[in-house]
């Protein structure tokens, strides 16, 4: 599998997530997807530490 196939295979539970939008759903994707990850944004949002913080945030 090339990389790119491989990379919209990690990201396609999060996509299905987002297309239906259900809040809890997207939640836990993005949680399964990047558990650690450290989301930088701009002035007011600044580093929010993991997938909670960004999407309460957002």
């Amino acid at each position: 599998m090339d990389r790119h196939t491989h990379h919209k295979t990690l990201i396609a539970p999060l996509r299905a997530a987002q297309r239906v939008f259900s809040e809890a759903g997207v939640r836990a994707a993005l949680q399964d997807l990047a558990p650690g990850a450290l989301f930088r944004h701009s002035h007011p949002f600044g580093d929010l530490a993991g997938p909670e913080a960004f999407f309460d945030a957002a």
